[in-house]
């Protein structure tokens, strides 16, 4: 079956466009959740269960890409906007690596918030293509 892909978020430059797109998951979660309470969250329609994709498109052609599945949040914008919460103790920052980590400087401590990395990832992805490509270097 085909996804219909619905955009929540967008990034302009005059030659590139960075988008987030969300589907409905068609996975059955109980191949993903440990538990039944997370199982019938997802059932019952209490969270939202969704496939993200954020995509880089050079002038209108897709260039790279990064999918993600079986995505649980209370909501979509939760996903996208999760890492520029305004309290700092839910955000990866010097603030919340000295709260959670103490005296210790070498404390690796990171906050998931998947959609920056998938965001990396695209523009990674875009970058090494257009390298290859000369037609869609920029002049």
């Amino acid at each position: 079956m085909s996804q219909h892909w619905e955009n929540y978020w967008r990034f302009t430059t005059a030659r590139f466009e960075v988008l987030f797109d969300v589907a409905s998951c068609e996975d059955d979660p109980a191949d993903s959740f440990q538990f039944q309470d997370d199982i019938d969250a997802v059932r019952n329609e209490t969270v939202c269960w969704f496939d993200a994709r954020v995509r880089v498109l050079c002038d209108g052609e897709e260039v790279g890409s990064d999918y993600l599945g079986c995505c649980v949040y209370n909501s979509i914008e939760e996903f996208y906007t999760s890492h520029r919460d305004p309290d700092p103790m839910n955000r990866n920052c010097t603030i919340m690596r000295r709260a959670r980590g103490g005296n210790d400087p070498d404390a690796k401590i990171s906050l998931c918030h998947y959609f920056p990395d998938m965001v990396s990832e695209a523009i990674s992805a875009a970058r090494k293509r257009i390298c290859k490509a000369p037609k869609l270097r920029c002049a």
